[in-house]
């Protein structure tokens, strides 16, 4: 099937007059300068308890209630209701025990209404998976697709037969890829870094000298297969045994495929920071320092 030419020439011609339509956006230009909702397919990396899943659970809930975004979340390392506990700490700003029952009952029936949760009870491959969102997009549609992580997918066996590791993942990257445009859907895939990457460490001189360097895209189980073929990569990073760093987590965007819709790679010491919430209720920005308040309580969004 050939693709229709007059359908790419008129994207060719908005990005000539400048009015390509840019992905959503949360309203906060530090952050939108890095990642926003993109219906493409994204990459996020970082080592073992830098709090991956917290802070892309957090921008979860932002696109969640700034676009209506609604998620469908295959998360194999996560208990559901551990996830749906810190989204709705996430949308009340506030410790779970500090909600009262009227609060839950309208912070859950949001999150039910935007947030759907595969049980992981069986050992999915990717294939096995990929089928089975397609069943759940038919029956009720949703906007993005988390897998976290995507390490813990069972390999193919008889794919595995006729192909290496890169081979593989390549083909799998391949077929997300496909899912994703077909469907007209995000994909955010969390991945684990290799154990030699928590050996790379700050050299004599840096002020975190010692301590583990953020990511490379490199870095990650499978290696450059995910760099090549994602669109966007971003690693996690967190300096878990810093006495003062370890409440801020940063975000260094690796990747972007498609600038015009906005978003840009940052610099390897420029990345944007995040500053947990006493009770790691949310976050802000590093710079914030004349505010407690998080990122989700600034925007101010309906109850």
């Amino acid at each position: 099937m050939l693709i229709n030419f007059g359908d790419e020439l008129n994207k060719v011609d908005q990005i000539r007059k400048g009015i390509l339509k840019e992905a959503p956006k949360i309203g906060i230009e530090e952050i939108d300068n890095v990642i926003r909702f993109k219906k493409n397919v994204t990459c996020f990396a970082g080592h073992a308890n830098v709090g991956k899943t917290s802070v892309i659970l957090f921008f979860m809930m932002v696109f969640a209630q700034k676009h209506k975004i609604k998620f469908l979340v295959f998360s194999s390392e996560n208990e559901p209701y551990s996830i749906i506990r810190k989204l709705i700490e996430y949308k009340a700003s506030k410790p779970i025990n500090k909600i009262s029952k009227e609060e839950l009952d309208k912070h859950s029936t949001f999150v039910n209404n935007h947030f759907k949760f595969i049980d992981c009870e069986k050992n999915y491959d990717y294939l096995d998976l990929l089928s089975l969102c397609e069943v759940i997009y038919s029956q009720s549609g949703f906007d993005c697709l988390i897998i976290d992580p995507i390490n813990s997918l069972r390999k193919n066996k008889n794919m595995m037969k006729f192909s290496n590791a890169y081979e593989y993942f390549y083909e799998m990257m391949t077929d997300f890829r496909i899912f994703v445009k077909k469907y007209k859907v995000g994909m955010w895939l969390i991945m684990h870094s290799v154990t030699e990457a928590f050996r790379k460490r700050y050299a004599t001189g840096h002020e975190y000298v010692g301590h583990p360097l953020p990511l490379a895209m490199s870095d990650v189980e499978g290696g450059n297969v995910y760099g090549n073929r994602t669109d966007d990569f971003y690693t996690i990073h967190r300096l878990t045994q810093h006495e003062q760093r370890w409440i801020y987590t940063e975000l260094h965007c690796k990747k972007i495929k498609d600038h015009d819709t906005g978003t840009k790679p940052t610099g390897f010491d420029s990345p944007l920071v995040l500053e947990s919430i006493v009770n790691n209720v949310g976050y802000k920005l590093e710079n914030q320092t004349t505010t407690k308040k998080s990122i989700i309580e600034q925007l101010n969004f309906p109850f």
